[in-house]
Formats: C-alpha cells, sequence, structure tokens
C-alpha cells in the first residue's frame, strides 16, 4: 500500500471535520453521566392516613369520606406490609381504608372526598 503517512495533523483534522459534520458526535473523552436513581416513592398509606386524620381533626365524619384511588395506589395499599391488619378491611365487598370507603375509579389521580 502506497498513501500518504498518517500524520497528528491530518488526523486532528479528520475528526474536526467529524465533529462538524455531525453534531451529536460526542469525543471519545468525554464520560457519560450515570442515570440518575429514581426517587422512592412515598406510601400511599402514609400519604391517606394523615389526610384522613387531617379530615376527622377538623370534624368531618368517617362516612362522609371517601378516597378514590387509581388503580396502582389501590395495589400499593393492597401489597403494603406496613400496615396493620385492622387497618384496612374488605367487609361487605367494600374495602375501607382507616374506616373510609376506598373506590377504584378511573382517576388520573387519588384524592380523599368529603362530601
Amino acid at each position: 500500500m502506497t498513501g500518504a503517512p498518517v500524520s497528528f495533523f491530518n488526523t486532528e483534522m479528520m475528526r474536526r471535520y467529524i465533529l462538524d459534520a455531525d453534531a451529536a458526535w460526542r469525543p471519545t473523552e468525554t464520560r457519560m453521566k450515570a442515570p440518575s436513581r429514581p426517587t422512592k416513592r412515598v406510601s400511599p398509606a402514609v400519604t391517606f392516613r394523615q389526610q384522613i386524620e387531617a379530615a376527622l381533626d377538623s370534624g368531618a365524619e368517617h362516612e362522609s369520606l371517601t378516597l378514590r384511588l387509581t388503580c396502582l395506589d389501590v395495589s400499593y395499599l393492597k401489597r403494603d406490609q406496613s400496615l396493620a391488619v385492622a387497618d384496612i378491611s374488605f367487609a361487605g365487598g367494600v374495602m375501607r381504608f382507616l374506616g373510609v370507603k376506598v373506590e377504584q375509579d378511573g382517576v388520573a389521580a387519588s384524592e380523599l372526598i368529603c362530601s
């Protein structure tokens, strides 16, 4: 093979040409950032326990409160191992959390409703 010898000048020009030609190109010297860790989600049991206690302290009755939860929050609530057996019940075909009726609707966000 014959040809011009590869020099530093030629390789540097080639690198600059590639860099100019492709804006997404990154030199090999840069390091990729480590993926960020997902934040740990607070248990729905903790969140709704606080909301229910605040509503009861303000004078609301258990019968007037309803928890409308997303399917994911209902699943988390059912599987939460930190809950006491007395905190959640399924008597009479109705799920209750701390004595408050739970409805699993097609809601976008879970909420406590006072009626």
